[in-house]
């Protein structure tokens, strides 16, 4: 299903970004790549050695409206449509509530949701001319379970997954899919650019995803939820867990998690 088509990723300087680019690219998919640090970006595309696809790379803030609405202008003068968008871009933030500033509240908000509204706006006419169209947001299994010592980015990510089953019930009809993805640890950069100073208690925390799963492994499980069609994507073993027991029990979960997650 990707073949032939034309897929934006944002945050492919690294991560899951990346490794979705990668994965992509082997199933011949043009690539929109989007990163807002140039160096790991020029990286993301010397791995991509398939010289039949279209890869163009592009620079940008997307917690700034003014630079996504300027970038779809880019985009569309290269490749002339999108028919995939996968918003992985976000940042790590976590800390005490009492100790982090509303700033960190703020910019979490640009970076994890109000980027993938801005780039969902910006990309939504392409989207909905494609005969067939998918819409994946990248949340995290703290957007359904929360996690003490993670309330900014937890807000951030539970937004995510309301905004996009709401936007996804308006057009269940349509041709537009969307996906929301929430994986569990996995092995990223994502705790070194946290935007809080502190961090202990996020389970994006380096001493979690140290062993977390290689996002190569993490890309594979997304395309094939992708493929699927499925609206929920959960990735990785600990993430089934997590909300399973959430699922069970919806208000004294934390009580069992507490015991796994160094404070």
């Amino acid at each position: 299903m990707f073949k032939g088509k034309t897929a934006i990723v944002t945050g492919a300087g690294s991560g899951i970004g990346r490794a979705l680019a990668i994965a992509l690219a082997k199933e011949n998919c043009n690539l929109v790549l989007i990163d807002k640090a140039e160096e790991d970006l020029d990286l993301t595309a010397d791995m991509i050695t398939d010289r039949s696809i279209k890869v163009s790379k592009h620079i940008a803030d997307l917690s700034d409206e003014k630079q996504v609405c300027n970038l779809q202008k880019k985009v569309l003068s290269i490749h002339g449509k999108t028919e995939l968008l996968f918003n992985v871009a976000g940042v790590a933030a976590g800390g005490n509530f009492e100790e982090l500033e509303t700033d960190v509240f703020e910019n979490a908000m640009k970076i994890n949701f109000l980027s993938m509204v801005y780039m969902m706006k910006a990309f939504w006419g392409t989207m909905k001319e494609a005969p067939q169209a998918h819409i994946i947001n990248m949340s995290s299994v703290t957007g359904k379970a929360a996690f003490a010592k993670n309330s900014a980015y937890s807000a951030s990510k539970f937004a995510i997954t309301g905004f996009t089953n709401s936007v996804a019930y308006e057009l269940e009809n349509s041709s537009i899919k969307f996906s929301v993805v929430y994986p569990g640890a996995i092995c990223t950069n994502i705790s070194v650019n946290s935007i809080s100073s502190g961090g202990n208690g996020d389970p994006n925390a380096r001493h979690i995803i140290a062993n977390g799963m290689n996002p190569h492994k993490a890309a594979e499980i997304i395309l094939k939820g992708v493929r699927k069609g499925k609206r929920e994507i959960v990735v990785g073993a600990d993430a089934k867990t997590v909300l399973l027991i959430q699922r069970i029990l919806p208000t004294k979960y934390w009580s069992i998690i507490k015991r796994f997650v160094r404070l």
